[in-house]
C-alpha cells in the first residue's frame, strides 16, 4: 500500500525506476560497459557499433559524374556501342598509318591498251568516187581490271586499281569526321538560339519559333541534293566542296536542337536558383552560360549522339547519288555509289567486295551512335533506378 504522505511527484519516481529497473538494457552496450568496467579501461576503449559512428563513414558518397558513368555502363547495348565506336574511330584514323598503299594510289592489275579509230573519206577523182581509210591510234595507257580479295589486297581492288581496304579507312575519316563536326555546328547554333528565344520570351520568341517551324517544313534530302548540285553549277573546287558539304547541313540541321534547349530554358528560368540569381544582379549573359545552359547540356550530349548516325546517312546518301565527298576521294557513301549507273550493275552482281564492306561500316556506325546516345539518356535520367 502506498504511503499517503508520498507527494504526487514521489510517486511517479518511483514508478519510473521500477519500469527501468524490469526493461531490458541494450545488450551489447551493457555488455561493452561489463567489460570495460572489470579490466579497468576508460570509457573510450568500448566499441563503437554500426551506426554509431560518423556518416561519412558509413555512406559511400558517389558523384554525379560517376553515377552517370555507372547507369552507362550497366547497360550492354551501350557498351558495345562505346566498343564498336572506339574500333571505327581506329580502324578510320590509325588504319592508314599502317596500310602500304594510298587513298588515290593505283596498285591493282592492269594491262596496256592503245584504242584505234578508223576513219573513212570518200572523194571524187576524175569524176569516180574514191574511198579511203586511215586508223588513228593513241598513245597506250593503263587500264585497270576489278580484282577479288586477296593476301596483297584484302578487300581486293575497284576499277581504277584503287585497294578498296584502304580506300574503306580513308572512307572513314570522312563520314566520321563530316558528322561531328556538323553535330557540333548545330549544337552550338541551336543552343545560342534556343536559349536567346527562351530566356526573353515574347515576341523574339514567337519570331524565332516561326522561323524554326519554317525549317522544320523544308523537306531536308530535296534541298540538301538541290544545294549540292547549285555548288557543282558554280564550279566549286573539289577540295572545298567538303566544306561547303558541312555548312548546308548545319544549316538545315540546327532547328531542332533550338527547340528542345528553347523547351528547357523556359522551364529552368522559373526555378528557384533563378531568381536567386537574379537577385544577385549579374548579367543577362551571366545568367544564360552559366546558369541556365550548363543545365541544358546533359539533354544536349544526348541529342547530339542520337543525330550523329542520321548525318552519316545523310552524307551518304549525297555520296551515293554523285553530290558529296567528289572522286577520287573517298568516303563510305561514294563507295557505294560505284553500283549507280549502267557501269555499276556489273559490280553490284559480281563484285560485293567493292560495296558491302562500306554498307556494312554505316550500318555499324549508325547502330552504335544510337547505342551510345539510348545509353547517356538513361544515364543522365533522375527518374532511373539506383
Amino acid at each position: 500500500m502506498e504511503d499517503p504522505k508520498k507527494t504526487a511527484g514521489e510517486i511517479f519516481e518511483a514508478e519510473a525506476e521500477n519500469i527501468e529497473a524490469v526493461t531490458p538494457v541494450n545488450e551489447p552496450k551493457a555488455e561493452a560497459e561489463a567489460i570495460s568496467a572489470e579490466s579497468g579501461t576508460a570509457e573510450e576503449e568500448i566499441v563503437s557499433f554500426a551506426g554509431e559512428g560518423d556518416l561519412e563513414d558509413n555512406v559511400k558518397v558517389i558523384s554525379p559524374i560517376r553515377l552517370v558513368m555507372k547507369r552507362f555502363f550497366r547497360s550492354k547495348l551501350s557498351v558495345a556501342g562505346l566498343v564498336m565506336l572506339i574500333v571505327l574511330f581506329l580502324f578510320a584514323f590509325l588504319g592508314p598509318l599502317f596500310s602500304p598503299y594510298g587513298e588515290t594510289q593505283a596498285t591493282g592489275d592492269f594491262k596496256w591498251v592503245q584504242s584505234v579509230v578508223e576513219h573513212k573519206i570518200t572523194v571524187e577523182e576524175d569524176g569516180e568516187f574514191v574511198t579511203y581509210t586511215f586508223y588513228e591510234v593513241s598513245d597506250a595507257y593503263k587500264v585497270y581490271s576489278k580484282t577479288p580479295p586477296s593476301s596483297k589486297h584484302w578487300l581486293g581492288t575497284d576499277q581504277y586499281g584503287y585497294d578498296v581496304f584502304t580506300r574503306l579507312m580513308y572512307g572513314g575519316r570522312v563520314s566520321l569526321l563530316l558528322g561531328f563536326i556538323v553535330v557540333f555546328a548545330e549544337m552550338l547554333l541551336g543552343t545560342m538560339i534556343g536559349a536567346f528565344s527562351g530566356y526573353f520570351g515574347k515576341w523574339v520568341d514567337q519570331v524565332i519559333m516561326r522561323i524554326v517551324d519554317i525549317f522544320n517544313c523544308l523537306p531536308s534530302l530535296p534541298i540538301l541534293m538541290l544545294a549540292s548540285s547549285m555548288l557543282e553549277t558554280w564550279g566549286v573546287p573539289a577540295e572545298s566542296k567538303i566544306y561547303a558539304l558541312m555548312g548546308i547541313l548545319t544549316i538545315f540541321g540546327w532547328s531542332g536542337t533550338a527547340r528542345l534547349v528553347r523547351g528547357q530554358i523556359l522551364s529552368l528560368r522559373e526555378q528557384e536558383f533563378m531568381l536567386a540569381a537574379e537577385a544577385t544582379g549579374i548579367s543577362t549573359a551571366r545568367k544564360v552560360f552559366k546558369h541556365l545552359i550548363p543545365n541544358v547540356l546533359p539533354l544536349l550530349i544526348v541529342q547530339a549522339t542520337l543525330g550523329l548516325g542520321s548525318v552519316i546517312l545523310y552524307e551518304s546518301t549525297l555520296s551515293y547519288l554523285g553530290l558529296g565527298v567528289p572522286f577520287p576521294y573517298a568516303a563510305w557513301g561514294t563507295m557505294i555509289g560505284a553500283t549507280s549507273g549502267a557501269a555499276g550493275r556489273d559490280i553490284l552482281e559480281n563484285y560485293p567486295n567493292l560495296w558491302v564492306p562500306a554498307g556494312i561500316c554505316i550500318i555499324l556506325a549508325v547502330l552504335a551512335f544510337n547505342f551510345v546516345g539510348d545509353g547517356l539518356r538513361d544515364a543522365f535520367d533522375p527518374k532511373a533506378k539506383r
